[in-house]
């Protein structure tokens, strides 16, 4: 049986995105090798999940992420009611 073209480029492009977060976090452990500061943010859909060396670090990263999220949904609410994917209860009578 044959796979849909569409099933094939999602498979690919998940593919990939774990390829790239393995060798960010094996470029982070190499690099840093016990030595200096990193941190980072990893948005999974609307939650941010937050790591880091350093708790002053983490902090500024919290505050970076929620506000990033605030504005996502700010630009996303709007596109989504101009293509029409948001549908409004109608009034019977």
């Amino acid at each position: 049986m044959e796979m849909p073209i569409e099933l094939t480029v999602t498979g690919l492009g998940v593919i990939l995105v774990i390829i790239g977060f393995i060798l960010l976090f094996m470029a982070l452990i190499y690099f840093t090798r016990g030595e200096g500061d990193y941190g980072g943010v990893v948005l999974i859909g609307p939650i941010p999940i937050v790591f880091g060396s350093w708790k002053f670090l983490r902090r500024y990263w919290w505050i970076l992420s929620i506000i990033g999220v605030i504005l996502l949904i700010i630009f996303l609410v709007p596109l989504l009611y101009s293509l029409n994917s948001f549908t409004t209860p109608s009034v019977v009578k």
